[in-house]
């Protein structure tokens, strides 16, 4: 998966379990 990505769309990360790592990184 793409961190830089999500960063900038944290709500779309927010939404994918997988992804929400990234938002607390």
């Amino acid at each position: 998966m793409n961190g830089d990505h999500c960063r900038q769309t944290v709500l779309r990360c927010r939404k994918s379990v997988d992804t929400i790592t990234w938002e607390g990184k």
